[in-house]
């Protein structure tokens, strides 16, 4: 199965089909021209796979669901047996998280929540914020099918295994517009009166209950 065509998941697609000429590679429509573009894919065998269709591999079925990052659309896994699921995203509900740890409750535990949301809202600002309406949607077609989710396996950042459902809600508010009121005073200056006027400003923000970070210019250029 192949659900993310980038050179920093597929870049070497080419040597695992020389070793494995036979295999069959399960992708969507779009999923196989993005790997057109960059290989020779004549001779490979594919089964291009759609929304709602599920493949058994023993005792675990994979079931497809469309990718909502649109210009990369691939699907997405839900590994389940009995009572479990396992959720593997290929790009929404993704962190950058750059650690050791593997899973939520190993990186809160060697650094915190705080940098753990940081880690998502980090992610959703930079990647895939112009996707908002199609992640609620996807999420939303995941929640029709009444799966129950005890893992969250992103092709970024940590697995979550102690609070997927976290994930799932950070992602929605993010969609939905939420935000939490922060100001932020952004400036530089030559002779300091600029950067002494910055001062009271911020203490009128916070005195309003309002969180407030000033940022001098040039030492972030």
């Amino acid at each position: 199965m192949i659900n993310h065509i980038e050179p920093d998941h597929a870049s070497s697609i080419d040597k695992v089909m020389e070793l494995a000429p036979d295999a069959m590679i399960y992708i969507t429509e779009k999923g196989k021209k993005g790997l057109d573009r960059s290989f020779d894919t004549s001779k490979w065998k594919f089964k291009i796979v759609k929304t709602g269709e599920s493949l058994s591999i023993g005792k675990y079925n994979l079931l497809f669901l469309g990718d909502p990052h649109a210009p990369l659309a691939r699907f997405n896994g839900h590994v389940r047996q009995g009572g479990e699921a396992a959720d593997f995203p290929r790009t929404p509900l993704d962190s950058i998280s750059p650690t050791t740890a593997r899973f939520d409750d190993e990186f809160v535990e060697c650094a915190s929540h705080a940098e753990l949301d940081d880690a998502i809202v980090d992610y959703y600002a930079n990647i895939l914020m112009p996707f908002g309406k199609l992640i609620k949607n996807k999420i939303a077609d995941i929640q029709k099918l009444g799966i129950e989710i005890d893992m969250i396996a992103p092709d970024h950042g940590i697995i979550w295994r102690s609070s997927p459902q976290k994930v799932i809600q950070d992602y929605l508010a993010m969609a939905n517009g939420r935000a939490a009121l922060r100001v932020a005073i952004i400036y530089d200056t030559m002779w300091h009166s600029t950067e002494r006027m910055t001062i009271p400003l911020m203490q009128g923000i916070k005195d309003e209950g309002v969180d407030c970070k000033v940022i001098k210019l040039r030492p972030h250029r």
